[in-house]
């Protein structure tokens, strides 16, 4: 399927992760109205990193990357060893989509703390980026302790080091991702024959917070099989409006219409919704699956 997205004519391919699932007791989904998390707590999500390593393996042209990563349930060098092994494996195609977190119940299953997730993903970020700068000299955070003379290795080959967007919807985390990140990754889920929150006002909010040049932004749209057929039209609005990346799912188990459908998104792009002049982005994607 890696190949076929990447033959299709996708720019980009996004794994999502979860280390376990729990039926949610306490948690909300945040992007769904009634807050029900929409998949089977039994089904199969394959570690986000591997994946992208295997994806990396049988691709050369498409970045990949999770969206997003459940960052604070790792410890950060062990996150940054591994991302810049991907980047160095793949000519520099890794972008890390780092998150937060929802499911309080997959927090308590791993021991991690749920409260103070956001803090732990915020410095994990200052860790990795520390490491990846080749710095040795010691961290000292609120939640990790990096001691003088630790070396993670291997370093990013890029300068500016392996693109980390930030997750989320809610003005925190639009904040947490002006404020740290080198992009964001929203979402938005279509719902059947209903309108699509393109979310204009969060975009132009981030942009008055960051330049638009470097700073890249992915919009991930979710929609059931009866929706699909909308997706051309979905991708060329969210275009229109300014995001440099729309990712779609698509259906994995059937090769032959997730081709179709990227390559119908994809033709969308080229069309006259499409931005005479896109921002730049850390690869100038603009259709992921």
């Amino acid at each position: 399927m890696a190949r076929i997205a990447e033959d299709a004519g996708a720019d980009a391919l996004h794994v999502s992760d979860h280390v376990v699932l729990r039926e949610p007791k306490r948690s909300r989904y945040p992007f769904t109205p009634d807050g029900s998390f929409p998949w089977a707590v039994d089904t199969d999500v394959l570690d986000a990193l591997v994946c992208c390593a295997t994806i990396a393996a049988v691709t050369t042209r498409v970045s990949v990357g999770p969206s997003v990563l459940v960052l604070p349930q790792r410890h950060p060098l062990e996150v940054a060893k591994a991302a810049a092994s991907i980047d160095r494996i793949s000519g520099e195609r890794l972008f890390l989509g780092v998150g937060a977190g929802w499911l309080a119940e997959e927090f308590d299953a791993l021991g991690q703390d749920f409260a103070t997730r956001i803090p732990r993903m915020r410095e994990g970020v200052e860790v990795m980026r520390h490491a990846w700068s080749g710095d040795t000299g010691a961290f000292h955070g609120e939640f990790y302790d990096v001691p003088a003379g630790t070396y993670c290795r291997p370093l990013p080959e890029r300068p500016s080091g392996i693109p980390v967007l930030v997750g989320g919807m809610t003005p925190a985390a639009l904040r947490r991702a002006a404020r740290f990140g080198d992009g964001w990754i929203a979402l938005t889920i279509v719902g059947p024959g209903a309108p699509v929150d393109l979310h204009e006002p969060e975009l132009e909010r981030l942009r008055s917070h960051r330049p638009s040049s470097g700073f890249h932004t992915v919009m991930r749209v979710i929609c059931g099989e009866a929706e699909s057929s909308r997706l051309p039209e979905i991708v060329a609005d969210l275009a229109r409006v300014g995001y440099d990346e729309v990712s779609i799912d698509v259906p994995w188990s059937e090769p032959e219409k997730a081709e179709a459908i990227i390559a119908a998104c994809r033709e969308a792009l080229r069309g006259p919704h499409t931005p005479q002049a896109p921002r730049t982005s850390p690869r100038g994607s603009g259709l992921t699956v």
